[in-house]
This record gives structure tokens, sequence and C-alpha cells, in this order.
């Protein structure tokens, strides 16, 4: 899916610098490549983004931010969707910053 693969990217390239992206961040990064999609479309994206994701590692797509700097609503479903263990609500946003700044200390040097 060319798709996820440009979204991948950009999110490498976040991960890299260290900044998490909202979807909208993406939609301009991409220069009107990516369309206006409905929740369930973007929840198959981003599941295409962190197939080869390895189990021990964040998944990417904890880098999509929702407007407010905090989880996107579809992080809990793409984690789920991995087998990813379930973090009950009062420590999801604490769960999620942690996987944010592994991301960054991972991708800093690749």
């Amino acid at each position: 899916m060319a798709l996820a693969d440009q979204i991948r990217t950009l999110l490498q390239d976040s991960a890299r610098a260290g900044t998490t992206v909202t979807w909208g961040d993406l939609r301009r990064r991409m220069s009107g490549a990516l369309p206006f999609l409905h929740p369930d479309d973007r929840g198959e994206i981003l599941m295409v983004v962190d197939q080869d994701t390895p189990a021990d590692e964040p998944l990417l797509s904890a880098l999509v931010a929702g407007t407010d700097l905090s989880p996107h609503g579809l992080y809990r479903h793409v984690c789920f969707s991995h087998g990813r263990e379930r973090v009950p609500d009062e420590s999801l946003e604490m769960h999620w910053r942690m996987e944010v700044f592994g991301l960054f200390q991972l991708w800093r040097h690749r």
C-alpha cells in the first residue's frame, strides 16, 4: 500500500526529529496526496504502517497525536490489533508518552 509507505516514511522522519504529528500534519506534509479518510480507513492504514514493527519496539503510529497532543483516538485500536498488551484507561496517556519517548530514542540514530 503506497499510502501506508508514505506515512511510514513521514513517521520515521518525525521520530528522528523528536516530534509527534497530527493527522492534519500528515495531510499537509503529503501535499494533498492523503485524502480525507473515514476513521476506519485511517486505522487500516496505521495497521499497515506498523505491520513489520518488531514486537519489542513501540509502534510508529504512536507518533500520530490528537490535536490536543494526546494519544490519537486510534492508538488503542492499533495497539490491540497488533496484539499489544491492553493498557487501562487511567494509564493510557502515560503509556503513550513513554512509547513516543521510546520511538525518539530508537530512531535518533537510524
